[in-house]
């Protein structure tokens, strides 16, 4: 399948902690990672690697769970890092630091979220692109990123 896509000009490959667990933790990465390395082209491969999913939407995993990625790729880094699921229960600056500081160290190049909640929450707190909430408002705006790289709605007040 990865030479097929290759073939036809696919550079682009999504990947994530936890794709692939029931076979095995890892294995969809490992299997990407191994393909890459035997054709020669892991540095001609743009990576999004994904993170952070319910029971571990915690800043303290997301390093740990892309250190394991990477590991298990073979690679130095990923293009693009996202958080897979929200977490209503931690502020959103808490993950940017962790994220930011990834940027910083050069391990990846840019963070997103998917299926994260859009709009001003109750309190004021900035919800994510993407998920769904009973208590979220849809985005009617482009969703833009602040100096970090983390979503930001023009208008819900300051900047995170």
């Amino acid at each position: 399948m990865y030479d097929a896509y290759w073939e036809r000009g696919g550079r682009a490959f999504d990947t994530a902690w936890l794709y692939g667990h029931t076979y095995g933790p890892g294995c969809c990465e490992r299997t990407f990672g191994a393909w890459a390395k035997s054709r020669g082209v892991e540095k001609e491969v743009w990576v999004l690697a994904k993170g952070a999913r319910t029971p571990e939407c915690l800043p303290d995993r997301v390093e740990v769970q892309l250190a394991e990625s990477l590991d298990r790729m073979e690679r130095g880094g990923a293009a693009l890092y996202m958080l897979h699921r929200d977490n209503l229960e931690v502020p959103v600056g808490e993950f940017v630091t962790v994220l930011a500081d990834l940027v910083e160290r050069g391990l990846i190049g840019a963070y997103g979220m998917s299926n994260w909640v859009a709009g001003p929450a109750p309190g004021g707190r900035l919800l994510r692109p993407g998920a769904r909430s009973s208590g979220a408002r849809r985005c009617e705006q482009p969703v833009q990123p602040d100096r970090h790289g983390a979503p930001y709605l023009p208008g819900d007040g300051e900047r995170p």
